[in-house]
Order: structure tokens, then C-alpha cells, then sequence
């Protein structure tokens, strides 16, 4: 009779922990298998097998939710959520439905944009002011490009275009190129934007070469031309210069400043309105003279420079008409008549800004301070 030996009917330890894994009522268990760092495995130790359980895929990436009794559907493309009301209750009919709403997000995921070349540059400029990321500079230069881009269709937007409108520009006012490659650089702006909306596959003017811009030597007022301007200016004229001539503020800036931020305790001017970010929320030491003249004239509120109790929004030059849009009511616009001094009316160009020099209320070094768009 021949014995057998016990060993020969054990099942290999690989074997083992293959078979103790099972699947049951929709959960996947898995062995816990004691690590050998241990020195000793789990069947050595005499230890039973520890099962995790695994939840189903489809659980995972389960899109239906019932809110109210009705089943919403959400599908998330790139993190982005997108949610669809099923408008049934029936779980059946809401997986139909559940399913139609992911075969839509993501064909419209994968669909290349629909680009449209052929839109109007007026639609583009429409479509880029309503989208509110439009800037005040974009808005002022809009005003020049609409009339002659209006028509153009954005795909033909190119560098011969771009070519007739600086001759353009150039026929019809004397210019310098630094101004008509601000309104070029707006336009490419514009054109970027509908790159990044789909509108347009590429920009047709991102490699155009900008005219070279050449510095031009700046008029300095001299102290014996302000000893001439001040006597005259017209009173009201007379505080805004004096303010330009202490603080190198913008034309803008003087004109739109308000009592609120004139700190007369510290000597401090605060600006609030800029032409740019970097211009706001500044603070502009008062001199002597500004102080003086403040302190003359102070109030509680409102604006500090106005004419005849209304807001100023433009300075003219000697001999210049009032724009046409506002020659019914000529209270918003003063004239710069200096018949003494030469050259004033070049003043209302930025580009001929000029500088004076004053010394600190201390009288340590002297100082630069710009007359930045007093013209």
C-alpha cells in the first residue's frame, strides 16, 4: 500500500492568493499580501488574507444626479462642468438622455473652432467691445480705425492694408509715426483677440515690421518764459499752469483731480485718474506755491479746476474753434490765448511736452517736473 505524502495536495502560495481573490455583488477584492521587508509572508505568519473593496467603474464616473425628482446630467471635459437638466424622472429615459449630452460635450471638445475670416472688421471691433476687456486706449483708437477698416473683412487685413492706411493717415493730417503705430499696434490687438476666440486661425499682421520712431528734441520753458505766460493766462488758465509747472501731471489728470485727494495736512496730492494704471493712486508732493494756492481756494468736495461752476474737458489753443459736437455749449472748453508767447498752440501736442525746473521747498537740488499735457 503506498502512502501518500500530505504535502503533495497543497496548492502553490501564488495559486493561493490568485483564487482568494473574487468578484462578488459588483465589488472586486484583492489579497493583502504582507510585504516580505517584513522578513516572514502572510501564510508564514499564519495570517488570513484581507480584503479591500473596489468600487465599479461605472460608479466612478457616474453623471446622473436626481435633484427635486428630476435627473441633472453633468459632464466634466478639462474640468470644466457642464450640467444639462434631463426634465424626466424616469432613470431610464435620463440615461438616454444623460448619454446624448456626453456625445455632444465632447464632439464639441474635439471639433476644430469655426473660423470665420470673412466677418467684417466693424462686427470684430462690436464683438471685442462687448466682451468688457476693451481698455480706454483701444476705445480712442477705435474711433480712427473703424472709419477706414470698417468694411474690411479681417481675413484681408494685411501688411498692403496696413500700408495705404498710414498713407492714409499721413495725407490727411501731419502726423508723426509714433502715433499711427499706436493705432496699428491697437489693430494687432484686436486681430490676436480673434485668434484666441477662433475667429481667425493666425493674424495676418503679427510678423509687420512698425515704422522706426525718431526722437524729437522737447521745447524747455524757461524761467523767463513762465514770468511771461503766467501775467497772460486768464485766471482760471493761470492755476492750472501753476499746478502743471509743480506737479508733471497730465492734462487729464489736472482737469478730473478732486478736492477729496488733496491731503492738506501731510502736503500730498493723491491721483485717481490716470491715462495709465501706472499713473493712478500716485502721490505728488505740493510745493510751496500749489499749497498756497489750494489753501486759497479750498473745499470740501467736488472738482478743483472747473469754469463758471462746470467741468473743463478740453484746452484749446488761441484761434482754435470748439469741436462741432460741442458748439452749442462752449462752457466745457477753454482757449489758451498767450499772444506773448511763441509756439503756445504746439503746446496741445503731447510729443512737445516741456520741463521746468524748480528747486524743493527746501532748496536742496534741482528738480525736473513736466508740464505733461497742459497743451
Amino acid at each position: 500500500m503506498t502512502i501518500l505524502n500530505p504535502a503533495s495536495f497543497m496548492i502553490p502560495a501564488p495559486t493561493a492568493a490568485k483564487a482568494a481573490s473574487t468578484v462578488w455583488s459588483g465589488w472586486t477584492t484583492k489579497p493583502s499580501v504582507a510585504s516580505p521587508a517584513a522578513g516572514n509572508t502572510g501564510q508564514e505568519m499564519g495570517a488570513t488574507t484581507r480584503h479591500e473593496p473596489l468600487r465599479r467603474k461605472e460608479e466612478s464616473t457616474l453623471s446622473l444626479y436626481k435633484r427635486g425628482g428630476v435627473y441633472w446630467s453633468y459632464v466634466y471635459v478639462d474640468g470644466v462642468r457642464h450640467a444639462r437638466s434631463t426634465e424626466t424622472g424616469n432613470r431610464r429615459l435620463a440615461e438616454q438622455i444623460d448619454q446624448k449630452h456626453k456625445d455632444e460635450v465632447r464632439l464639441k471638445a474635439t471639433q476644430f473652432p469655426e473660423l470665420n475670416p470673412t466677418m467684417r472688421f466693424a462686427e470684430l471691433a462690436a464683438q471685442f467691445l462687448g466682451d468688457g476687456s476693451a481698455k480706454e486706449w483701444h476705445r480712442d483708437r477705435l474711433k480712427l480705425l473703424l472709419p477706414y477698416f470698417a468694411g474690411f473683412s479681417i481675413g484681408k487685413i494685411n501688411k498692403a492694408a496696413i500700408r495705404q492706411y498710414r498713407a492714409e493717415r499721413h495725407r490727411t493730417k501731419t502726423l508723426t509715426e509714433t502715433t499711427v503705430n499706436r493705432d496699428i499696434e491697437c489693430l494687432r490687438h484686436l486681430l490676436y483677440w480673434a485668434v484666441d476666440e477662433g475667429i481667425l486661425a493666425a493674424n495676418p499682421i503679427a510678423r509687420i515690421r512698425l515704422e522706426r520712431e525718431r526722437r524729437k528734441k522737447k521745447p524747455v520753458l524757461s524761467s523767463e518764459e513762465e514770468s511771461r505766460l503766467l501775467p497772460a493766462a486768464s485766471p482760471h488758465l493761470r492755476d492750472i499752469v501753476i499746478v502743471a509747472l509743480d506737479t508733471g501731471m497730465r492734462r487729464g489728470e489736472i482737469l478730473n483731480q478732486r478736492w477729496e485727494d488733496v491731503d492738506f495736512a501731510r502736503r500730498l496730492l493723491y491721483v485717481t485718474h490716470s491715462k495709465t494704471p501706472e499713473g493712478e493712486s500716485r502721490e505728488i508732493p505740493l510745493s510751496d506755491r500749489v499749497f498756497t494756492l489750494f489753501s486759497g481756494m479750498r473745499k470740501d468736495s467736488g472738482l478743483i479746476f472747473t469754469f463758471e461752476g462746470k467741468a473743463i474737458f478740453s484746452l484749446k489753443p488761441a484761434g482754435k474753434q470748439p469741436s462741432a459736437e460741442r458748439e452749442s455749449d462752449t462752457s466745457d472748453s477753454t482757449t489758451c490765448a498767450t499772444p506773448s508767447i511763441p509756439d503756445c498752440s504746439n503746446w496741445e501736442s503731447r510729443e512737445k511736452s516741456a520741463w521746468h525746473f524748480s528747486a524743493t521747498p527746501s532748496g536742496t537740488p534741482m528738480k525736473a517736473t513736466s508740464m505733461l499735457n497742459f497743451r
